[in-house]
This record gives C-alpha cells, structure tokens and sequence, in this order.
C-alpha cells in the first residue's frame, strides 16, 4: 500500500453499525462539564459504537498509517435498504480497501414488529444479500461479512423466535459469503458468551443495540480478523505505543 494515501475502509448495515450518540461540546471537555441538572443543547449526532472503537484500535496499534473510514450504516434499514445504499455509493466514488457488511437484524424484527411491509422474507433476503456480495465483492479489494447480533431481550415480543430466524438468516449470509470466497466474523456466539459471563455487564443496552461492551467486544473481534489474516499484511508491524496523536 502506498504511504500516500490512507487504507480506506467502507462499512455498510444497520443502526448497530452506524451507533449514532448525540454530541454537544460542554459533554466532551472533562475539565468544563456542566452542572448536574444543567441544560445542554445538542448540537448533531455523531457515529460511534464499535466501528469508532474499531478506527481507533487500528489507528493505536498503526500510528504511522493513515486508516479512513466511511460508516454507511443506517438505522431502521433491511437488506432492502442498505442494496440501495450500496448501489448508490459504488456508481459515486472508487472502491474501498476493505468494505464490510452486516445487515439482517431489521429483515427479521420487521417480521415480529407487525409490520410486513417493510420485513424481509427468506427468499427476499438470500436474493438481496446475494447482489450485496455481487457489487461488493467487485467493487471493493477486499470484502468482509460480520454476523447480526443476537436480540438479547424484549418485553412484548418473542425473543427466542426472532432469534431463531435471525440465526437462520445469518446462515444463508456466511453460506452466500462462503460461496463468494467472502470471510464472515462471527459475532453471534461472542455475543450470547458475554451475556451469560455473569460479569454484571451486558453486551445490549436496550436488548437490541450494543452497550459499551458489547461495541469493545465486536471491535475486538473484527480486529483480531483483519489482523490474522492478510487485509493487513502489507502493513509493518504493530505497535503497542502509539507514536502520534488519534484522530477523532
């Protein structure tokens, strides 16, 4: 890889790719926080979660390489959803480095949410993820597949059921993946082990979307991928001191 320009990294799938945290500058400067119970003004979202956590572990671990990540994740979106936003980003701009995909969860909770209109069938979903490996795959140096994670509660819905499909169609995505010669991160069975870990600390924060640990675990877990494998063999070796400032 030329030192010139940076790695570029696109990732495409849901809200629990895209992590959006609400920002104001008076919640990020520790020696200026405002008073408990003082109004702050939010002034934009910011995305976060385990892609942010993944950017700086990379950027840690490779102070002198440029890492340039593109978030293309989005709340609320199915398979349906994210063809669309794939499509549109590789007729828009030259491929990525390494693109990675997630996305599924949506496709089934739509089913249990009643609201079949926007839920993504089996057959729908095999078809859709099918073209999503189709163009990244083509598009992309390397591509990457993460697992859904798993739904960890829901008081009005039937989480065993949901999960079971979602299992099924993460399936059908690593066998797509597979067939494409295409390396899925398993994120599922990491998941389910830290919530029965009995470390107080559950890797959900709504029984849904990922806590803190949850998004340090998939990070952990999508960095320990490209680094045993050979997305990021052309790279010297790691370091454990970071030699220049992070970039946020």
């Amino acid at each position: 890889m030329s030192s010139n320009r940076p790695l570029s990294f696109s990732f495409f799938g849901t809200s629990i790719m895209e992590h959006l945290e609400a920002y104001s500058p008076r919640l990020h400067a520790s020696y200026d926080l405002p008073d408990v119970g003082q109004v702050v003004v939010i002034e934009g979202h910011r995305k976060r979660g385990w892609v942010h956590a993944l950017y700086l572990g990379l950027q840690a671990a490779w102070p002198s390489v440029r890492f340039a990540f593109d978030n293309q994740g989005h709340g609320g979106a199915t398979t349906r959803d994210v063809l669309r936003v794939v499509k549109a980003a590789a007729s828009a701009q030259p491929g990525p480095d390494v693109a990675i995909l997630g996305v599924g969860i949506n496709d089934v909770w739509r089913c249990f949410q009643g609201r079949p209109e926007l839920a993504v069938h089996p057959r729908e979903y095999h078809d859709n993820y099918q073209t999503l490996l189709e163009i990244l795959t083509g598009w992309a140096q390397t591509t990457i597949c993460v697992t859904e994670t798993p739904f960890g509660w829901d008081e009005t819905l039937d989480v065993a059921a949901m999960n079971g499909q979602l299992a099924d169609y993460n399936m059908v995505a690593a066998r797509l993946a597979g067939q494409h010669g295409v390396e899925t991160v398993d994120l599922w069975n990491p998941l389910l082990v830290a919530a029965q870990s009995g470390c107080g600390l559950s890797p959900w924060s709504d029984g849904a979307h990922l806590s803190e640990l949850g998004d340090t675990l998939v990070a952990r877990l999508v960095e320990q991928h490209l680094v045993t494998t050979a997305t990021l063999a052309d790279l010297p070796p790691p370091t454990t001191t970071c030699r220049s400032a992070v970039k946020a």
